[in-house]
């Protein structure tokens, strides 16, 4: 049916698609192509197309979609095609005409559409204006997105818009790592869901991950899947996933939001503070190896939780070189029940803001050199709070040696006034008594008669002079002949001694084998209980009447015989007869000894030089004052360098032990000093004795080059090897029974001249090369030119004894007596470069000796031992070159806290100075319930099942540092180790020792709590003291001058009447009288040091007191004098 348009005055008939066959007829539509016309002509017709103006008119123009443009398709005007991803409009009826050709026929319709090819997902874009372009909504340059849609997916076409994401964070750090110069910065935003991830996850440089927030944005490692290394196994195909690292963090990362979890494998080691000793596994944050970090890693507003696992290790070594292993942690909360919040090792660094760690084994920990800077920060629960262990083991430590002892003296014992005085020397005591010797038992240990009492101590250093023979003189040296040696008495009887030549007196000086006396070794068969005791031999003796039996050991029964030496008179070949005197007047008579029961052992002495006489050398101790100390206690205390005494050589006690840093393997150590360096002078005998046990295997020589081994460069210039206190041939013989002996000895005896030959003499292993820097410097013998004697046993100002100034001043050794340095300085000798404030001192602990010494020496060897370490507060005295044999230069270093006088160091002991030591800064800190463990012990929110340790919540493992203000579950406020206050008591506690007091305006002293004693605001140095106030404290000076105003002056305004006087001995004034004035028991006191080794000491003596008697009044006067010998006070007492 037509259908008709009313339209009112016109009437419009559609009739569709134009047809050739169709009469149209006046206002008939038709569509044809895409355009609508209309019948114009008043005439019916067929056949003519719309197009045919005669006929129709273009009512509407329009258009028609076709398909692509096929050849033999006919195409009408409107009619839209598409031509290689063109789109095409009919211009004109056309047949094979070919699009873009023929504009006739064909106009651009529209730009090419972009394949859709792979673009799932996009929508078209108008680029620029012109192009078009599939794309995601949204989607931005280097914004990549991970979600948990069923639309995710981890491939090339996700990941640039939310609903288009990736699956997988690992995934989008992959991708971004691929192509980083296209795709970085950039910046990944993950979706609120649960994300089990194939770990680890390695995040490029300069990448951005930003979680919806960390309760809701979870990253856990896939324990179910096999990502291609095995069902739950990490990629390097054998750490399980949920114990590997969950991030690797580059320069420039940031992560924000997320909450991790799931990781375990921690497992402490025995010493639970200790990270480094612990299994580790299941970390969370680490750097990545081989990364330069130009911009730390940033880790804000997450939470890390496991059982078992680490929150953070940040390791310095495993960045490039030269680059800093850091990372900044802001409000990163970790909660690992046994496990770590944050460990900072080797060097690496860490600014940890407003983090806090529940229930860990260690909350934070630094070692290896590494340091935390902490601010706001918190640890609760665990075992441990913060805890910083060692030192960057890269860092070359500067190192030196303490090259001072301590004497500490009573006050109350100076003699004189004054005190002493920095750079001045002290003496000790020199033993006196009879340095005659009289008589020397020929024997394995001689044994030296003096007629008097000797007075010589066990240990004593002695040398001889004087030797009435040659040939004895040789043995034990002749300072008057020029052979000086040194030996150590070991005491028998007030009236005689033994001489050894080690101060652990253990091995003797045998007389038997000197002065051309021989022993020849016979064994003992029998022994008869008759008087004389007859004793037989298993052999010939070969024995003369009046020769001596000697060195009698192993006898059973009669025992009585053992140790001792007896003239014989001959009975027959194999048989003698004992006497006790060489006139064979006096038997030994064994009627009351033991029957003979074992067969024993002796020596006939083959007759040499006699003994006759020699006479005792002693020597007293000195020192140099480099430092007196006033504030120590009761007891004042000396530092003292320079340690000499004697000029006859010194024997040194070898040992071995670990290397210096720097070095592999070991070292001799001499009197426990490592890499000894003393002078040696002509003409004096020093002794290196290798007894002790760590020797086994490094026997020692001398030799002209450095790190000699094997014998070469073999120096034998007056050198003897002796093993069981008998020379061997040479070297070789030494080597050979070095293993088997227990004594053992190198000797050398210094010609004179030979300093000109030989500068230096090293001190080397026959087999291993490098066992230290060991030497002697040579140089020629001067008697003023004394022995300095440093190590671990050399401690000569005994307790109770007096010590000398170069002054005149004396004191009694009191309190500690003289220790090794301890206290709160230290003086340290050479030195490569001055101190710094803030190093830290490490004092290396030496070998301990076996075998013990000689029971008869009661000074036991100090070893050193210290665990701790010591921070430089305060350098001063430096000096560039000290003069040292250590060589370099010195200083007097103060400490942050006292050195213990329980591990007092030893003379020579050898310190590192570290800069790079373990540090953790703890600024507004506030520890939990430290001690209390993990979440079982811990029982929250119930009560603890092991109690809180507040020793926990800061650690140093030495010489790891912990600075530190914080306060606990208590109220405890703390200011690290000096200053605390109990807020629940009000009670507080102050390190006064470190405490400074300047600047301060008022200082209250008194409880805090109560609010008593004074408040002083001034340190007043009026001599007059007229203000008599209670805000002021007077000064020295204004005391003094008080005092001196107030005591009443003496004067003498009589002239001198020599007539009127009484003298002793010695022409010194005893009494005197002018007018009616008696002056009586005037009395007077040495000062200064009697002449030594040819110096003069400056001895002279002054008046010390006196009576006063005028008339009826009598009066004791007594003078002090100042240190330069002025007068200081003059006082009196009624009598």
């Amino acid at each position: 049916m037509v259908q008709i348009l009313d339209l009112g005055k016109l009437r419009f008939h559609f009739q569709g698609d134009w047809a050739i066959g169709t009469e149209y007829e006046f206002n008939d539509v038709v569509r044809y192509g895409g355009n609508i016309y209309v019948y114009i002509n008043s005439v019916k017709a067929t056949g003519n197309l719309p197009t045919d103006t005669d006929y129709f008119a273009l009512m509407t123009e329009g258009i028609k979609i076709k398909a692509a443009w096929d050849t033999n398709v006919s195409y009408s005007v409107g009619d839209i095609v598409t031509y290689n991803g063109e789109v095409f409009y009919a211009a004109a009826d056309n047949s094979g005409e070919i699009p873009y050709q023929n504009p006739t026929f064909w106009n651009t319709f529209a730009d090419p559409v972009p394949n859709r090819d792979g673009h799932a997902g996009k929508f078209l874009k108008n680029l620029d204006g012109d192009e078009y372009g599939w794309e995601f909504p949204g989607e931005v340059a280097r914004i990549y997105h991970v979600s948990s849609n069923a639309s995710s997916a981890d491939d090339a076409d996700h990941g640039t818009t939310v609903d288009w994401a990736f699956a997988s964070l690992k995934y989008a750090c992959e991708y971004i790592a691929a192509d980083t110069a296209n795709r970085t910065p950039a910046t990944i935003f993950i979706k609120d869901g649960t994300y089990y991830e194939q770990l680890p996850i390695i995040v490029p440089e300069n990448v951005t991950i930003v979680g919806d927030g960390q309760r809701n944005t979870i990253i856990e490692p896939d324990v179910t899947n096999d990502n291609g290394f095995g069902i739950g196994i990490s990629d390097d195909g054998t750490t399980p996933n949920n114990e590997s690292v969950m991030f690797k963090l580059n320069s420039a990362n940031t992560l924000s939001g997320l909450l991790m979890r799931g990781l375990t494998g921690y497992v402490p080691g025995a010493n639970v503070d200790r990270a480094e000793e612990a299994t580790i596994g299941g970390v969370y944050l680490t750097l990545q190896t081989g990364a330069t970090i130009l911009k730390s890693p940033y880790i804000k507003d997450c939470t890390a939780v496991s059982t078992g696992g680490v929150g953070a290790i940040v390791d310095g070594s495993v960045v490039t070189e030269g680059t800093p292993g850091s990372i900044v942690f802001h409000a990163f909360t970790n909660i690992h029940d046994g496990g770590i919040g944050f460990w900072i090792k080797a060097r690496g660094l860490a600014e940890i803001v407003s983090c806090f760690t529940y229930y860990c084994d260690i909350g934070y920990t630094a070692t290896g050199g590494g340091k935390i800077r902490s601010l706001n920060g918190n640890n609760s629960y665990g075992h441990y709070g913060a805890v910083s262990t060692g030192f960057d083991s890269t860092e070359a430590p500067l190192s030196g040696f303490l090259s001072a002892d301590t004497i500490s003296y009573d006050p109350e014992s100076i003699s004189g006034a004054g005190n002493f005085n920095d750079g001045e020397f002290v003496l000790g005591e020199i033993s006196s008594g009879d340095n005659t010797i009289t008589e020397l038992l020929i024997s394995k240990k001689a044994e030296f008669t003096t007629a008097t009492a000797h007075g010589l101590s066990n240990g004593e250093l002695i040398s001889f002079t004087g030797a009435n023979e040659t040939a004895w003189g040789a043995e034990l040296g002749d300072s008057a002949a020029g052979t000086r040696k040194t030996f150590y008495a070991d005491v028998t009887s007030a009236t005689t001694f033994q001489l050894c030549t080690n101060f652990d007196l253990t091995n003797y000086f045998r007389s038997s084998n000197a002065a051309g006396w021989t022993p020849v070794p016979l064994t003992i068969s029998n022994t008869t209980k008759a008087d004389p005791v007859r004793v037989t031999f298993d052999t010939a003796h070969n024995f003369a009447s009046g020769e001596i039996l000697a060195d009698i050991e192993g006898v059973g029964g009669m025992g009585e015989l053992n140790g001792n030496q007896y003239y014989v008179s001959v009975v027959d070949t194999v048989s003698v007869d004992l006497y006790t005197d060489a006139g064979l007047t006096a038997s030994v008579d064994g009627t009351g000894f033991g029957g003979y029961t074992q067969d024993g052992t002796a020596v006939r002495l083959s007759a040499g030089t006699a003994f006759t006489g020699i006479t005792i050398e002693r020597s007293r101790a000195q020192a140099t004052v480099v430092d007196v100390q006033t504030n120590v206690g009761n007891d004042y205390r000396l530092m003292v360098t320079n340690q000499v005494r004697g000029n006859t050589g010194q024997t040194l006690k070898v040992s071995v032990g670990s290397a210096p840093y720097g070095q592999t393997g070991n070292s001799f150590y001499f009197n426990n000093q490592i890499n000894l360096a003393i002078n040696a002078y002509e003409t004096r005998r020093y002794v290196f004795e290798q007894n002790d046990s760590s020797n086994v295997g490094h026997p020692m020589y001398f030799a002209t080059v450095a790190n000699s081994v094997g014998g070469t460069n073999i120096y034998t210039t007056g050198v003897s090897y002796w093993l069981d206190e008998l020379e061997v041939a040479d070297l070789a013989a030494y080597t050979a029974g070095f293993e088997t002996a227990t004594q053992r000895e190198i000797r050398v005896d210094i010609p004179a001249g030979e300093a000109g030959n030989t500068p230096t003499i090293y001190l080397c292993c026959f087999n291993h090369a490098s066992m230290g820097e060991g030497k002697l410097t040579l140089g020629t013998h001067n008697d003023v030119v004394l022995e300095r004697y440093a190590g671990s046993t050399f401690r000569p100002f005994e307790l109770g004894t007096t010590i000398s100034s170069s002054t005149g001043l004396t004191a009694t050794v009191s309190g500690d007596g003289n220790k090794g340095q301890y206290g709160f300085k230290l003086y340290i000798d050479g030195l490569s470069a001055e101190p710094e404030v803030a190093g830290s001192v490490q004092i290396s602990n030496s070998t301990t000796y076996s075998p013990v010494d000689n029971t008869d020496i009661t000074q036991e060897p100090v070893y050193g031992a210290d665990s701790l370490s010591y921070i430089i507060t305060s350098v001063s005295e430096w000096t560039a070159n000290s003069g040292s044999p250590y060589g370099g230069g010195s200083a007097l270093v103060t400490l942050s806290q006292e050195k213990p006088v329980t591990s007092e160091a030893f003379y020579g002991q050898h310190v590192n100075i570290r800069y790079n030591y373990s540090q953790t800064r703890l600024t507004g800190h506030d520890f939990l319930s430290i001690g209390t463990g993990g979440k079982s012990t811990t029982n929250y929110p119930g009560v603890a099942t092991q109690p809180e340790a507040q020793g926990n919540e800061v650690v140093e493992n030495y010489p790891g540092r912990v600075y530190y203000v914080s306060t606990d579950q208590d109220g405890n406020f703390r200011v690290g180790n000096y200053f605390r206050i109990d807020q629940a008591t009000g009670r507080a506690t102050l390190d006064a020792s470190a405490f400074d007091l300047s600047g301060l305006t008022s200082l209250r002293l008194g409880s805090i709590g109560a609010q008593l004693g004074e408040s002083i605001n001034e340190f007043s140095a009026d001599a007059t003291l007229s203000g008599n106030s209670n805000l002021a404290v007077p000064t020295e000076f204004a005391v003094k001058s008080y005092v001196d105003a107030s005591v009443e002056s003496v004067s003498f305004t009589q002239n001198y009447d020599s007539t009127n006087l009484v003298k002793d001995s010695n022409e010194f004034i005893t009494e005197y009288s002018i007018g009616d004035v008696d002056y009586t028991n005037i009395t007077y006191e040495d000062v200064g040091i009697e002449p030594q080794f040819g110096l003069d000491m400056g001895k002279y003596t002054r008046v010390s007191g006196f009576r006063e008697t005028i008339g009826e009044t009598a009066r004791d006067y007594t003078i002090t004098y100042n240190s330069d010998g002025s007068v200081n006070t003059i006082t009196y007492v009624e009598v």
